[in-house]
């Protein structure tokens, strides 16, 4: 069921994400129950999907049809890094709403680029609204 709920509503999901405390989770699938379970609770009329295919993609989280979620647990790894941005522009031809939900430790340098990343993005990568969230 998705009452009244459309790609505008992603300040509603943002606000949600940053009052969630993921507690006692230690691998991503933990972070990832975790936070479906807080949406449910939060959005109790909104079709939440997790592992959500389509296509060759898997995307962690589906709010309402409309608003994809990719969560990481860390980002410590150049190499974590480049992949998470090859599927953020795969992502970007499905979706127009897309939150990345990073739980733990981040390189400093990685962080600052994947902030970067997200400044620039109307500008040069991204065409959907995406936005990211340290936990």
């Amino acid at each position: 069921m998705n009452i009244g709920f459309t790609s505008d509503n992603m300040g509603k999901v943002e606000k949600i994400i940053k009052k969630w405390k993921p507690k006692g989770c230690k691998t991503e699938k933990d972070y990832e129950k975790s936070l479906v379970k807080f949406l449910h609770e939060k959005m109790p009329d909104v079709k939440i999907v997790q592992q959500y295919g389509t296509g060759t993609q898997r995307i962690d989280i589906v709010v309402g049809e409309k608003v994809a979620i990719e969560l990481k647990k860390g980002l410590k790894t150049t190499s974590a890094y480049h992949r998470l941005r090859g599927q953020l522009k795969e992502y970007e031809k499905n979706w127009d709403k897309i939150f990345v939900v990073v739980c733990g430790a981040v390189k400093d340098n990685l962080k600052k680029d994947l902030e970067a990343l997200f400044e620039d993005m109307e500008f040069s990568f991204f065409d959907p609204d995406c936005r990211v969230i340290f936990k």
